[in-house]
Formats: structure tokens, sequence, C-alpha cells
């Protein structure tokens, strides 16, 4: 496997781990989203 290919998988992991916290964080701490947005909305969005 080359370098390259490995700091992009690196990159992609990374990203994938800060969408899960992101998903499963408190809506308290969800910053951008209107207030009173929970994380079920979210599942019904998605």
């Amino acid at each position: 496997m080359s370098y390259p290919s490995l700091v992009l998988e690196g990159l992609l992991g990374l990203l994938a781990l800060s969408c899960v916290l992101y998903l499963f964080t408190p809506s308290q701490s969800l910053r951008g989203l209107p207030e009173g947005i929970t994380l079920e909305d979210l599942e019904e969005i998605r």
C-alpha cells in the first residue's frame, strides 16, 4: 500500500469518526442547529 493512500484512508477514518461523534452527542452540543431540534428530528430528516 502506498503512502498517499494510507494518508487518505486515515483522513476518511477521522471524518467518519467525527460524523459519528457529531450524530451521537447530546443536542445541546450540536452547533449550527436551531434550538429545539433533537436527535429524533435528525433521524426523521435522514
